[in-house]
């Protein structure tokens, strides 16, 4: 007698992506924004700023991966010259990113404005903690950290800043015919951020997790 397999759709990866750490750290990142929008009336240049604490919290948490991936040697402190040096060269490129989006920010403000910010500093505080807590969950507790190389470290890192960038330019661009912002824009803006975030959280999921 034999059975026949069971009908139905495959697992696929977009479905188990659904149950990852990425996609919870994604859906967090989004959600926080858009909440502090319609909620509390953060202004655009309130999501531009935490656009701005993301590409730095991405950094820091991004050396600590650094230093704590083993990337297939056998114990924690082989390489460790190579991680210090590679840590030393990933802060400064990523350093010269954060400056560059700084630029991009403070670069296209109107002469004249007063910037005020809203957007309360324990956001920034959650923010960072959602950071650390993939870290934990998504780097550490499931071994990840045992067969990740430095090096992808530092790509990953980049990727997620440039993806930041990206949609700021973008942003930019889009206001430039508009006079004003309004509560739309600013949502689009978050959303247009989202989609390319998506896109790299997608990709690593299967280059990196799923491999």
């Amino acid at each position: 007698m034999t059975h026949k397999p069971k009908s139905g759709p495959p697992k696929t990866e977009s479905k188990i992506f659904l149950y990852s750490p990425r996609f919870l750290f994604m859906l967090a990142n989004l959600l926080v924004p858009i909440v502090g929008v319609l909620e509390f009336g953060w202004s655009i240049y309130d999501i531009f700023y935490l656009f701005l604490a993301e590409i730095g919290f991405t950094g820091l948490i991004s050396i600590l991966k650094i230093f704590t991936s083993m990337g297939g040697l056998g114990h924690f402190y082989s390489g460790i010259g190579a991680k210090i040096g590679g840590a030393m060269a990933f802060s400064v490129s990523y350093g010269f990113i954060f400056l560059l989006t700084c630029g991009l920010i403070y670069g296209n403000l109107e002469k004249g404005t007063d910037l005020e910010l809203t957007i309360p500093r324990g956001v920034l505080i959650v923010i960072f903690c959602i950071h650390l807590l993939n870290y934990i969950t998504g780097f550490i507790m499931n071994g990840k950290y045992k067969v990740t190389e430095p090096s992808k470290v530092a790509g990953e890192a980049y990727a997620f800043a440039a993806s930041i960038f990206l949609g700021l330019l973008c942003a930019f661009i889009c206001l430039q015919f508009f006079a004003s912002t309004n509560t739309v824009i600013t949502l689009g803006v978050i959303l247009v951020r989202a989609s390319l975030d998506l896109l790299v959280h997608v990709y690593h999921f299967k280059t990196l997790d799923a491999a």
